[in-house]
């Protein structure tokens, strides 16, 4: 994307009002949050304890705040917001030293996150951002279940499922998981991400291919169609980097992606950041063989 630096980024969010990036970079073996001014093209890097790891950002509804993810000594991988401006210091949200992951926040300010309850096993639960901070467990099994994100109208919740051997994307409703569950990929899926429109569900398959299912709703069923392909494998980061990192986010309209680009190899200058409009029309001669 054009007046992004070149950096090795490995997550990227864009904020609400789409003027701003959320961006962690990779550097010198440390993870650290910049915010990235669009209109402007400058950036401001959100200070932490020093050496420590963190990053994984999610925009707050109003865009005043991140929910990020940071590595404390003592306290474990835990869950903290800070003020996307970078003044004031950041303030932990969970107490627990399990390693936990927050992928999704809903407009009544609930935060979803998955948390390794063992070596083997990730469930996922839910915080309600209320003065007492309840936390719900959702979905908890002996596997993997990760990864999860409520749809806009805070209805439904996509998530990352182990499927003898292999993650598969699934849909429940939400926040009553237990009345029904429809699988979504059959053929590895990863990082689900629901269009704002609400009527669009995005993945990527194991081979790094990004998919779009479109689906139906008849009261409490949900129907999805057959998944289409948006991008080939190998142009998405996020197939060659760290299994949490999420390398695109999608514009309010659906029409733009924000990708972080895969390098042409591990030697290559590092990704960078794109903006595809109207990908629809683009990609096929975006891929095209010269």
């Amino acid at each position: 994307m054009s007046g992004v630096p070149e950096r090795p980024y490995l997550d990227v969010k864009i904020s609400p009002d789409e003027k701003r990036l959320a961006l962690t970079v990779l550097e010198k073996g440390e993870r650290h949050l910049s915010i990235w001014d669009l209109k402007r093209h400058a950036s401001t890097r959100l200070r932490f304890e020093p050496g420590i790891m963190f990053g994984h950002p999610l925009w707050t509804p109003t865009g005043d705040e991140i929910i990020f993810q940071a590595a404390v000594v003592g306290k474990g991988l835990g869950i903290w917001r800070m003020a996307a401006s970078g003044i004031g210091s950041p303030e932990r949200l969970t107490t627990s030293t399990n390693a936990q992951l927050a992928t999704s926040l809903t407009s009544d300010h609930h935060v979803v996150f998955h948390e390794a309850t063992t070596s083997s096993s990730l469930d996922i639960l839910d915080l309600s951002l209320d003065g007492k901070r309840p936390i719900t467990p959702l979905l908890h099994s002996k596997g993997w279940e990760t990864n999860g994100v409520v749809s806009p109208d805070g209805h439904w919740l996509a998530y990352e499922c182990c499927n003898e051997g292999s993650l598969e994307i699934h849909v429940r409703p939400y926040p009553n998981v237990q009345a029904g569950e429809w699988q979504v990929s059959n053929a590895g899926g990863r990082s689900p991400m629901w269009s704002q429109a609400g009527n669009e569900l995005f993945f990527e398959e194991s081979d790094g291919t990004m998919m779009s299912v479109a689906f139906d709703v008849s009261g409490s069923v949900w129907h999805p169609r057959t998944p289409a392909r948006v991008f080939p494998a190998g142009f998405l980061w996020s197939e060659f980097a760290p299994a949490e990192a999420t390398g695109y986010d999608l514009a309010r309209d659906a029409r733009r992606f924000l990708v972080i680009k895969a390098p042409a190899s591990s030697a290559a200058a590092p990704p960078d950041v794109l903006l595809i409009q109207n990908w629809s029309e683009e990609l096929p001669a975006l891929f095209r063989p010269r």
